[in-house]
């Protein structure tokens, strides 16, 4: 049994916390290719909006607005593919670089590096706040008017028992959440005498250091996860003790907890 993923299936979280309740917009699911600036206005509290507004994304906004004639207020209103802008980018790089322009690869650089940042951040705004709705089953009342995640959270825990292989074209990794809480907590993280070469990469039954099919050169000690720079083991000595998963989640363009190996989120 195998299961594809796409955007799409991040409908199922819906969020009303930090979401600006005006016009259609009650609540809000993390974005598809075409409707990230729409989502990004309505997300935290309003803060993403400003910061699009702002002298740092100028030079986003202006290369959009250059090429594609849509304003930071268009944008907003209207769908916009960001896979054919990062294309576009892409294209415009490796012709700056034949014809050896520096100048303008270090723009082309510094926009790709403004529309992923953005990317990453309003996907971790998501991340931030769906843990407390994959936790409870029902969900309390008063966690309700925050939005839900019920039917992601059903997910996880029929992913976990089904164990199937599964191919996922997500940058986020809201799909490892789910399947970590549906999992439970590790009785080794429990142990306060356990050793961090046994539990590698996270605090739960299912370890995602173990479900991605990939050795990892470094992992994350979990004994300090709350530090900004945590300490890393070495890959080997853990998968020397640890084996990959005979199921697992294979993520064909990468995932945001891979820029340092590590689960935790970045922005």
């Amino acid at each position: 049994m195998f299961y594809i993923f796409g955007a799409g299936v991040n409908k199922a979280i819906k969020l009303r916390y930090g979401v600006r309740k005006s016009g259609k917009y009650q609540d809000v699911s993390p974005p598809l290719t075409n409707d990230l600036f729409k989502v990004a206005q309505c997300m935290a509290h309003g803060r993403f909006e400003h910061q699009l507004r702002s002298s740092y994304f100028e030079k986003l906004a202006s290369f959009i607005e250059k090429y594609w004639k849509k304003n930071i207020r268009n944008l907003m209103r209207s769908k916009f593919d960001i896979e054919e802008c990062l294309t576009y980018i892409e294209s415009q790089t490796r012709e700056a670089e034949a014809n050896h322009d520096d100048e303008k690869l270090q723009q082309l650089v510094d926009i790709e590096y403004l529309l992923i940042r953005l990317i990453c951040e309003v996907l971790s705004e998501f991340n931030s706040l769906i843990p407390p709705f994959l936790q409870y089953e029902p969900p309390p009342p008063n966690l309700e008017r925050f939005g839900t995640c019920v039917s992601f959270k059903k997910l996880g825990e029929i992913l976990y028992h089904q164990k199937p292989i599964m191919i996922s074209f997500n940058w986020d990794d809201f799909i490892e959440r789910s399947i970590e809480h549906a999992s439970g907590i590790s009785a080794c993280y429990k142990d306060a005498q356990a050793s961090p070469i046994h539990m590698g990469y996270g605090s739960w039954n299912w370890n995602r250091a173990l479900g991605y099919g990939i050795q990892f050169d470094q992992l994350p000690d979990p004994s300090n996860h709350h530090k900004l720079y945590p300490n890393y083991l070495e890959g080997n000595r853990f998968y020397s003790r640890n084996s990959l998963y005979s199921w697992y989640l294979l993520k064909l363009h990468g995932s945001l907890n891979w820029f340092r190996y590590t689960p935790q989120t970045l922005f």
